[in-house]
């Protein structure tokens, strides 16, 4: 059977997930969690073969999810687990450890524009081809970035007369290209730098969910574990939480920890964890132990992809030779943790660097080069 991937803002169908849902698992298995959730919405399931043993060793999940979308149920369900998920045409939805990408594949032709100006004919030639072979190398670099194993790039030579700028064309599944048109669009930009304002959004974002939770009600930590405590917050202020197993059953001290926010900041204290904010999607509850960065759904499509690109001359010649490559090695482990999908392609003809990833790692890669810039 073959499976097409769509970019869930893309899809043409009408998916099952699309609906809006509350949700709430208690210390549930995975698979009984994911069983649930595909009941409410009326959605068929299937596990992939590497699945059976994956799923045997699952740990608990605890997440009360007042009002979502069954996709942010599924996202949240997903990260909570540890496990790949794959929508297929037919609006089913598939998980495994590897959920396997889609094998379809869909030949579509780009147009692009040039950055080189030079009026000799043989040297700006020289310069055109150039800057073909750059354009093809970047989406190369995007196509490894996603895991896209199978796609092939092409170039198609235009005669001066019938078309301005040159085409490729690139055969890879279905939910690759409109990102790659994303791509070749931000490399058009005019715009100098960008990380600041995408910076910003998610600090206002944070800004939003803290003071959502800061409300004027009193919570006591007596008699609460840290998720019956956070169930209870989440119930009040209809904000996503999600808690890990391995604190989730920790029993809090008794006494007054004020409002929601500083309820949830004292249970995290006492149970050796930490308070991670989304922007406009929920907080979780993570041990101290484990990384800052979010957990995040092993989904293989290009849901929640973000695709920017930032100029970055000013930064570029601090790289001497390597340039390019080596900015974007520093991005990938500075921002990257290797799980999730994640693109950092430099564009020498535009000057800049194109990142395709999800909203925490833009936000983390902005970040990096906004310090890197001296802003």
């Amino acid at each position: 059977m073959s499976y097409v991937l769509l970019s869930i803002g893309l899809l043409a169908t009408a998916y099952p997930l699309d609906q809006i849902v509350s949700f709430k698992a208690s210390g549930d298995k995975a698979e009984e969690v994911i069983a649930v959730l595909t009941k409410k919405t009326g959605t068929e399931v299937g596990y992939f073969r590497d699945s059976a043993t994956v799923l045997a060793r699952l740990q608990p999940v605890y997440l009360s999810l007042p009002e979502v979308k069954g996709w942010d149920a599924l996202d949240w369900v997903s990260r909570a687990a540890g496990l790949a998920y794959t929508p297929a045409e037919d609006g089913s939805v598939w998980f495994g450890r590897n959920a396997v990408l889609d094998r379809s594949q869909v030949l579509q032709a780009y147009a692009f524009g040039t950055y080189f100006q030079v009026k000799k004919m043989v040297v700006g030639q020289l310069n055109y081809n150039r800057e073909c072979e750059l354009l093809m190398e970047l989406i190369q670099r995007c196509l490894k970035g996603l895991r896209v194993e199978t796609a092939t790039v092409s170039r198609i030579r235009p005669t001066v007369d019938s078309v301005k700028g040159s085409l490729c064309t690139v055969r890879a599944p279905a939910w690759v290209h409109p990102i790659l048109r994303q791509v070749i669009d931000q490399l058009s930009l005019d715009t100098k730098a960008g990380w600041t304002d995408e910076v910003r959004k998610w600090e206002a974002g944070i800004d939003t969910l803290r003071a959502a939770l800061s409300g004027a009600e009193k919570y006591s930590l007596a008699d609460h574990t840290v998720w019956s405590l956070a169930a209870k917050v989440s119930e009040a202020t209809r904000i996503n939480i999600g808690v890990e197993s391995e604190v989730a059953t920790v029993k809090l001290a008794s006494g007054e920890a004020g409002s929601p926010l500083k309820a949830l900041e004292k249970a995290a204290e006492l149970s050796g964890a930490k308070l991670l904010f989304e922007p406009r999607r929920g907080v979780w509850v993570r041990s101290v132990r484990k990384s800052d960065v979010l957990p995040w759904s092993y989904a293989h499509t290009g849901i929640r992809l973000l695709v920017r690109s930032y100029y970055v001359g000013e930064i570029i010649s601090s790289f001497g030779k390597q340039g390019g490559a080596a900015l974007e090695e520093q991005l990938r482990q500075e921002v990257s943790p290797g799980t999730r999908l994640f693109v950092a392609a430099y564009h020498l003809p535009s000057g800049r660097i194109v990142v395709v990833t999800d909203p925490e790692l833009q936000f983390r890669a902005a970040l990096c080069l906004k310090r890197l810039a001296g802003d």
